[in-house]
């Protein structure tokens, strides 16, 4: 259920953008709440808050990603180890894979870093 409401919150989040909507209201999960922090982190989202229920998120002009694939489904979920992304680090890509980690969301390269491995959620093209 987690995954599908995380999905279901990412696509509404990449609608509102290309409708060009300044604020987009998204309903509270806490992994939810983990991504938003990893795109305000990286200055992709004005600011997010949250109200009861509900998480209203204010977007910049700019686009936040041009495609969201997801990698890890509900029905099957992708698990890698540091060695196994250090794999998929060494590919050419235009926009970067998404980890789900104990110590948070964290791109490839930061989870590389942090010497530890996770769920490989999705990928996210910036072109």
């Amino acid at each position: 259920m987690n995954c599908f409401l995380i999905s279901n919150n990412l696509i509404s989040l990449f609608n509102a953008q290309n409708s060009k909507k300044q604020v987009v209201i998204l309903n509270f999960n806490n992994l939810t709440i983990s991504f938003l922090k990893y795109f305000y982190k990286k200055n992709k989202i004005l600011k997010y808050k949250v109200i009861g229920n509900k998480i209203y998120v204010f977007l910049k002009k700019t686009y936040i990603f041009y495609k969201i694939s997801f990698i890890s489904k509900p029905s099957k979920r992708i698990y890698k180890n540091v060695k196994d992304l250090k794999k998929i680090s060494g590919k050419k890509t235009i926009g970067e894979y998404i980890l789900s980690t104990n110590k948070g969301i964290l791109n490839l390269e930061e989870s590389i870093n942090l010497n530890i491995g996770g769920e490989l959620f999705l990928y996210i093209s910036y072109v």
